[in-house]
């Protein structure tokens, strides 16, 4: 197990909001550089804490949802950054 960094982190809690988006749609709702932000996508369906399905026909788009480990995670840090707040 290893700890989620920021980018990570602001995924999860985007796609909170969200429920289901493109990479594209995450890229622009979190707001960074789109190569760091589809490395985070791609870390987190590899921890298993978003599901990805890909369309096979033009514009073969990546669709991502939380599973349900990552609907808790991020649960969790909502909670956690109101607490900060």
């Amino acid at each position: 197990m290893r700890l989620l960094n920021e980018g990570e982190q602001r995924v999860l809690t985007y796609m909170l909001k969200k429920k289901k988006a493109t990479v594209r749609e995450i890229v622009f709702g979190v707001a960074g550089s789109p190569n760091t932000i589809l490395k985070n996508i791609n870390s987190l369906v590899e921890m298993g804490l978003l599901a990805e399905k890909r369309e096979n026909r033009f514009p073969f788009r990546r669709v991502l949802t939380l599973t349900a480990k990552g609907e808790q995670v991020a649960k969790h840090l909502t909670k956690a950054y109101e607490v900060m707040k």
